[in-house]
């Protein structure tokens, strides 16, 4: 009788104690799905909100572009016409009235205003009376930056619809500077289409907000120092402004959690984009919504699995409390046997009685024992095959650990040679600080894609004239060098010795002597070793860039206008008969500030990480036409950082060799 009581205790101990720990478990599991499904699917929905939202600020913004590019023209006729007749001197134009001016023009009254805004961004004047002595620059840094790059602009700008101060209506527009950039002359225009267009929108946000009683109201506030809504009624809470700016600055979302009375609110803000504006480029979705009804829905199903709980543990210990007596027996025979097993007793075997999972259990472990034994033979059979050949492996080992300090040892000898060669290359190459003596403004992006290099550039002053260079030999790394060696060599015997200064007559002697050099007598097949260059003469006396390229050319940038010159296409070297090879020379005049740009292939061809594909050349000039306003080791600094984005896990395939130089023969 106690053995029966002491393995019931057990029963219960194991059995029992893993199911409550498992249902505890379960329980607590399907508490935080059901908690993060809910979470899931509130998120989820906000997603698809914040999406129509977008969407139909989308179709806002479209039907606005519309109306705004029919009010653009008059708006500018208008503006025009009171800053080239009206306001040509601004000595009365504080005390001018407006109201007739307005008339005289032709202007609608009751639609349609003027104001004067003065350099300090005060409305001095305006047919609007309610703005008059608004300031302007109190609005926030977006709003005084604005109206200064107006101010010193001296153009006409025209922005989209914006929030009136005062009547909280829509209203259109737009600014231009007087002649003597003291006053903004300021047209403003309500719209009837815009205000029905922003009445459909206004619905449209409530109908969102009526589909889930869950959610409150959905608004969206533009603006980062002032937010405001279209819907004039929607103000947001003062302790949230600073929310609503750090969602703007950083492009996220915000979620805050508050009580209010015995609600649970949750306010999320989403940031959206908005083009087409100067002034109001950022915007943020806001959508409360109240918690209350989840969180009682989350207390209600805890009290479920609770309950579910304590029925299946009685349930469960009263199972095994039925069924203990038809198990123990059989049990305590099969532990009995286990016993023996574990005391050595292998030849032993199980009593199998009965057909229940125990009985099977013993007759399985039966089973095992036999091949337990067998298994046994083997692995003493296997132990001593293995013996032998650990003693094998230990041989190979030796062997195999030879061979690796031999290769580790000719490898150092390789890269000990190498960067002996990338010094012997450092030494031919001008020192890149040395381009600065010429040009002031000036870059060199070299990046060899081994340790040495198969690109070169290269550069002299020769009296009034600069000799520039940029050269692509075939290959890269060792093979490349002395290439590159050999061309920088040749360079230096054209120019500075024989004072060759005209770029196509460089390119033919460079061909004439490289060809020579590669020539075999003992073929007649063409050789594929050379290189692609592109060689200028900048004449400082006529301010003309002189050029001849061979497969390579020269970019050139003044203000917007650019000039792509482009080389013959005949390479140097690449010694064939059948091939008569002439060089022609360019000729352009430079003038003050001009972008001159030589490089290699290396660049543009490289793989993009994301699209796996090239670069390319106008994708290159595009970027150095982007960022020409910056100066060249700004540039330079561009260059570098878009070329590791699109390379990012990418190797790198070739040679890399930008050269920039701004022109200023002045200074």
């Amino acid at each position: 009788m106690n053995k029966k009581t002491s393995i019931f205790k057990q029963l219960i101990f194991n059995v029992v104690t893993p199911v409550v720990a498992a249902l505890i478990l379960l329980a607590y599991l399907n508490y935080l799905n059901t908690k993060r499904l809910i979470l899931n699917a509130r998120t989820e929905q906000n997603l698809i909100i914040s999406d129509e939202i977008k969407k139909i600020v989308q179709f806002q913004d479209l039907a606005l572009d519309i109306l705004e590019k029919r009010l653009d023209e008059r708006m500018k006729t208008f503006s025009f016409q009171l800053v080239n007749d009206y306001f040509i001197e601004t000595d009365n134009i504080e005390s001018i009235d407006l109201n007739k001016v307005r008339q005289d023009i032709g202007m609608n009254p009751s639609m349609e205003d003027i104001y004067v805004i003065n350099s300090n961004g005060v409305v001095v004047n305006t047919t609007f009376k309610q703005d008059l002595q608004l300031h302007f620059f109190s609005f926030g840094e977006s709003h005084k930056n604005f109206l200064l790059n107006i101010l010193h602009g001296h153009e006409f700008v025209s922005d989209r619809f914006a929030i009136e101060n005062n009547t909280k209506r829509l209203k259109k527009y737009s600014y231009q500077p007087t002649r003597d950039g003291n006053y903004i002359v300021e047209i403003g225009i309500y719209s009837k289409r815009a205000d029905e267009i922003i009445g459909f929108i206004k619905n449209h946000l409530n109908n969102i907000s009526n589909v889930n009683e869950s959610i409150i109201s959905v608004e969206l506030f533009i603006g980062e120092d002032f937010p405001f809504s279209l819907n004039k009624h929607a103000i947001p809470k003062e302790e949230h402004i600073p929310y609503i700016k750090e969602v703007i600055q950083t492009k996220t979302t915000k979620i805050i959690n508050e009580d209010e009375l015995d609600n649970k609110l949750q306010f999320q803000y989403i940031y959206m984009d908005r083009t087409n504006t100067e002034l109001y480029q950022g915007a943020v979705i806001r959508i409360i919504t109240n918690l209350k009804s989840q969180s009682r829905f989350l207390h209600g199903e805890l009290f479920k699995l609770v309950l579910l709980f304590l029925i299946t543990i009685i349930i469960v210990i009263f199972l095994i409390y039925k069924r203990s007596q038809v198990i123990t027996n059989p049990v305590q025979k099969l532990v009995g046997f286990v016993n023996k097993i574990t005391d050595g007793s292998y030849n032993e075997r199980a009593e199998i009685t009965g057909n229940n999972e125990i009985t099977s259990l013993a007759e399985h472990f039966n089973i095992m024992l036999e091949k337990l034994e067998v298994r046994n033979a083997e692995i003493q059979s296997q132990s001593k095959k293995l013996i032998a050949l650990n003693k094998n492996l230990n041989n190979a080992n030796e062997v195999l650990d030879r061979n690796k300090k031999l290769i580790e040892k000719k490898n150092s000898d390789l890269m000990d040679s190498i960067n002996y060669a990338l010094r012997i290359q450092k030494s031919l190459l001008p020192p890149p600080g040395s381009l600065n003596d010429l040009f002031a403004d000036s870059f060199i992006y070299y990046r060899p894609r081994n340790v040495v290099s198969g690109d070169f550039y290269w550069f002299k002053k020769v009296g009034n004239n600069i000799i520039l260079s940029v050269a692509d030999c075939t290959g890269h790394g060792v093979p490349g060098a002395f290439m590159s060696m050999i061309g920088m060599t040749l360079l230096h015997h054209i120019v500075e010795l024989e004072k060759i200064l005209d770029p196509a007559k460089i390119l033919h002697r460079l061909n004439v002597e490289l060809s020579g050099m590669l020539h075999s007598t003992e073929t007649e097949a063409a050789f594929y070793d050379g290189m692609d260059i592109a060689v200028c003469n900048i004449d400082l006396k006529s301010n003309k860039l002189h050029f001849s390229g061979a497969q390579r050319p020269v970019f050139i940038i003044r203000d917007t206008d650019t000039k792509n010159l482009k080389g013959d296409l005949h390479p140097i070297g690449e010694y064939n008969t059948s091939v008569k090879k002439s060089f022609s020379t360019q000729e352009i005049e430079l003038k003050e500030n001009d972008l001159v740009y030589l490089f290699s292939d290396g660049y543009s061809s490289q793989f993009g990480d994301i699209n796996n594909k090239k670069f390319m050349v106008r994708r290159l000039q595009k970027l150095l036409i982007d960022n020409r306003t910056k100066n060249m080791e700004e540039q330079q600094e561009v260059l570098i950082n878009t070329f590791e984005k699109w390379k990012g896990n990418k190797e790198q395939v070739d040679d890399i060799l930008v050269l920039g130089v701004k022109y200023q023969n002045k200074k």
